[in-house]
């Protein structure tokens, strides 16, 4: 098993927001996945890719945000999100856990001021 990393758009997303912690795993700016094992490539041109893992720690230690998926009934999972407010966010639904942490990280980062 690999921990997942996650895809282009949160990735840039991530980026905007912040996020500059050196990962192995990138995307050029057209979104081709690349590796950065030397540390060769410029800032200027890559996006880090972290895992989901590391993104989702990232969200809670820096910014305090905390993503939990929950299983529900017949096999699927929901997402939910809190913020330092005690501010409950909750959607989405889906069969694959991974595929639904996507969407809470992207969602999660949306809620980051820029200006933090």
């Amino acid at each position: 098993m690999k921990d997942k990393i996650i895809n282009f758009e949160t990735a840039k997303l991530a980026k905007d927001k912040g996020f500059n912690i050196h990962c192995i795993d990138c995307y050029m700016f057209d979104g081709k996945p690349t590796l950065d094992i030397d540390g060769r490539l410029e800032e200027n041109n890559k996006i880090y890719a972290p895992t989901q893992t590391l993104l989702q720690k990232w969200l809670r230690e820096k910014h305090k945000i905390v993503i939990y998926i929950q299983p529900k009934m017949y096999l699927y999972y929901e997402w939910h999100i809190i913020t330092t407010n005690d501010h409950i966010i909750s959607s989405e639904r889906s069969y694959d856990w991974e595929e639904l942490l996507e969407s809470a990280l992207y969602e999660s980062l949306k809620l980051i001021d820029n200006n933090l």
